[in-house]
């Protein structure tokens, strides 16, 4: 099996974290909001999303290709503290 629910979900979860962690630093151009700015985490999820997938489909592509079992997972721990890194400042 090339995949299944759990590894989209953690990719979606993931996604979703590091553009939320990148939306500092990835904004709309010519637009500035100070308060929360749902659209530039939008904006930096749509800019991460393909080099997240692409990335961690590669890995497991080339995990496959030479006959391994690859399964993609996320640390929680690591994850998590990017979150609270980006959310105190």
């Amino acid at each position: 099996m090339i995949t299944n629910i759990t590894e989209i979900f953690y990719i979606l979860v993931l996604t979703i974290a590091i553009g939320y962690i990148f939306s500092g630093y990835i904004r709309i151009p010519e637009f500035y909001s100070r308060g929360f700015n749902w659209k530039g985490i939008k904006f930096a999820i749509l800019v991460t999303a393909p080099a997240i997938i692409l990335h961690e489909l590669g890995h497991k592509f080339v995990g496959l290709a030479f006959g391994y079992d690859a399964m993609f997972n996320i640390w929680w721990f690591g994850l998590g503290l990017g979150i609270f890194l980006r959310i105190i400042g």
